[in-house]
């Protein structure tokens, strides 16, 4: 391509001499990316590339086809998404994308029809989308959004106290947890509801085979711990919940636990270690219903006025429980670690 500029030079009797023509494109630098391309585009690995083109086309009414040989390129939108059998090199691996359309009720219909698994249906956000959330028969997550304006902070607030069924943090959550410092030690309160049934996406190995949601927890503390360990997590405190004494009657809880970080640094790489991705299926399939709390430690004191501040790099002041029990109490109680001290990093490992 050629890019000319036209100079104009005015003499001091007002009369326009003739433009003069330069040609700037030699010093021009080159595009850095191809035209019609974003700086950022994502890569799909799957071996059944001409599946997922045509989920693409049948949901988002994608533009693009698939070519043996050589990656798909699939129009969303404004976006380019590509999409590969890896030929051999690459192996298929799973992505979290999130996708601005024009109806999310409708093109959330449509995954569906189109063999997606549900995992939130449509629902307000307390920062102004309407979003959905769906996986695909090939392991990949979309999130699907329609932006219908900010809210105030009161709205936030309303939203987040009154939204049901959370199994993962919105994007405003997150968001929060990131702005606060990350290199001090924190725990997280963990209240757990579990579903019935497990219920696993068509192409996990766990699919069909009737396992409860107990079940499916106790997979993802089982498989997790390794990367629990990792980053130098462990429980410090756990119990079972018997009964709401202050707060909604019809709240319910089959697991109640914290959980200790070195660092909020240390959690946010737990949860995005690929391995813990891949272990984080189970949760998904078998919570009904969470919340997660982060806590600043405190060292408790004579009474509940009297707490103090943790100070960095203290040991947690919670280190046992006590010993006695009986075996039915045992028993009755969830155990997600060998011990409450840490000494087990399996904290899905639940009995009851």
């Amino acid at each position: 391509m050629v890019t000319v500029v036209a100079f104009l030079e005015i003499t001091p009797s007002g009369i326009c001499e003739p433009p003069v023509w330069v040609d700037i494109s030699r010093h021009m630098s080159p595009p850095q990316q191809p035209h019609g391309w974003h700086t950022l585009t994502p890569r799909l690995f799957t071996p059944d590339v001409e599946g997922l083109v045509a989920f693409l086309r049948s949901t988002f009414d994608a533009h693009g086809d698939h070519s043996p040989g050589r990656p798909a390129e699939v129009t969303i939108g404004d976006s380019i998404v590509m999409v590969s059998d890896g030929a051999g090199v690459r192996a298929q691996s799973s992505a979290f994308l999130y996708v601005y359309v024009r109806d999310t009720d409708e093109t959330y219909r449509r995954a569906i029809d189109a063999g997606a698994r549900s995992i939130e249906p449509p629902a307000e956000m307390p920062y102004g989308d309407r979003r959905a959330t769906v996986e695909d028969p090939w392991g990949n997550t979309w999130q699907i959004a329609t932006h219908r304006g900010g809210t105030n902070q009161d709205d936030v607030s309303e939203t987040l106290m009154s939204q049901a069924n959370s199994v993962d943090p919105t994007r405003l959550q997150f968001d929060a947890f990131k702005a606060l410092p990350r290199d001090a030690p924190i725990q997280m309160l963990n209240l757990i509801r579990l579903k019935p049934l497990a219920d696993y996406p068509a192409d996990h190995p766990d699919h069909g085979k009737g396992l409860t949601g107990l079940d499916a927890y106790r997979a993802y503390g089982r498989t997790s711990a390794e990367v629990f360990a990792r980053v130098g997590a462990r429980q410090v405190w756990v119990g079972r919940p018997e009964t709401v004494v202050t707060g909604p009657a019809d709240e319910r809880w089959d697991l109640a636990f914290i959980a200790e970080y070195p660092s909020a640094g240390a959690f946010l790489a737990m949860v995005t270690d690929p391995d813990y991705r891949e272990h984080v299926k189970h949760r998904t399939a078998g919570v009904e219903d969470s919340r997660l709390i982060r806590l600043a430690p405190m060292t408790p004191g004579a009474d509940s006025g009297n707490s103090r501040p943790w100070p960095t790099g203290h040991p947690s002041p919670i280190s046992a429980v006590p010993d006695g029990r009986d075996e039915a109490e045992a028993a009755a109680v969830p155990r997600l670690a060998a011990r409450v001290s840490g000494s087990g990093p399996d904290f899905g490992a639940v009995r009851g």
